[in-house]
């Protein structure tokens, strides 16, 4: 083989060289998601909820920064990842300022304020967990689900506990009335979504990323209001309780949170990073 046929075809090994890592840049870049950013003015909460959900089932990590008003009054700023979304809430959690929920819906007690402007920055999975654990259906105190939590928030890294659960509250007498107005404001101050309805003698929690602390408290409030009234409670009894754990991802271990909520009876654990 003459020198003239040797560099043809040196350069065109280096000309394969440069095609190949083209084609891995290109197919590299189409699986790794750039950070990409939606600015999102008004309170339209299913343009969120439509780029949330989107970016979130093809496992981008979504991060907002939120600008509005508090329907207490005067305006907030805040920043953390989403919780959950819907055509009408949007619950985010802000490190500083823990569990709001955000929507245009006036009429609702749970509502922290409305947003007026969303920058969601979509990007990399990597840099925080989240683990949702299902605990059976059980009687409980009301202070269990407050110490459901401590099971987790023991370990380092752990940034919340939030608690979904639908709890009834059983009356001793079956021929107990109770009026609704007694217990209408006994969500004020709590975080998460909460809802409590009165049916006769039946009274029904349901929460939805409420803090452990607000949980349980809530609950306590309501047995203490009742006791007040001369209405005895016989128990409280709880649907599947699910446990939502934010955690960061560079100290936590997330094997060992999920072994540990093993130990206290926790089903179908699904562990997620975000962001």
């Amino acid at each position: 083989m003459g020198e003239g046929e040797a560099k043809r075809r040196a350069l065109g090994l280096v000309l394969d060289l440069v095609v190949l890592s083209v084609a891995v840049g290109v197919a590299y870049a189409a699986v790794t998601p750039r950070d990409r950013y939606f600015d999102i003015r008004g309170a339209n909460m299913v343009g969120i909820a439509a780029t949330y959900h989107s970016s979130a089932s093809r496992g981008y990590a979504v991060e907002l920064e939120v600008e509005g008003a508090w329907y207490a009054g005067g305006s907030f700023k805040a920043s953390g990842r989403v919780v959950y979304a819907d055509s009408k809430r949007l619950v985010l959690f802000d490190p500083q300022k823990g569990v709001l929920v955000l929507s245009d819906e006036f009429d609702r007690p749970y509502v922290n304020g409305v947003p007026s402007r969303i920058l969601m920055r979509i990007g990399r999975p990597g840099g925080v967990v989240r683990i949702d654990a299902l605990i059976p259906s059980e009687t409980i105190e009301p202070d269990s689900l407050e110490s459901l939590c401590t099971v987790p928030e023991r370990f380092e890294g752990v940034e919340a506990c939030l608690v979904s659960a639908t709890v009834g509250v059983w009356m001793e007498e079956s021929n107990v009335t109770i009026p609704a107005s007694l217990i209408q404001d006994v969500a004020a101050g709590r975080r998460g979504i909460i809802e409590v309805e009165t049916a006769g003698n039946e009274i029904l929690v349901k929460m939805r990323f409420v803090p452990a602390g607000d949980s349980s408290a809530l609950l306590r409030r309501i047995v203490e209001i009742l006791e007040r009234e001369g209405v005895a409670v016989k128990g409280l009894i709880s649907g599947p309780i699910q446990l939502t754990v934010l955690t960061d991802a560079a100290t936590v271990n997330a094997d060992a949170v999920g072994g540990a909520l093993r130990e206290i009876g926790a089903e179908r654990i699904k562990v997620r990073y975000e962001g």
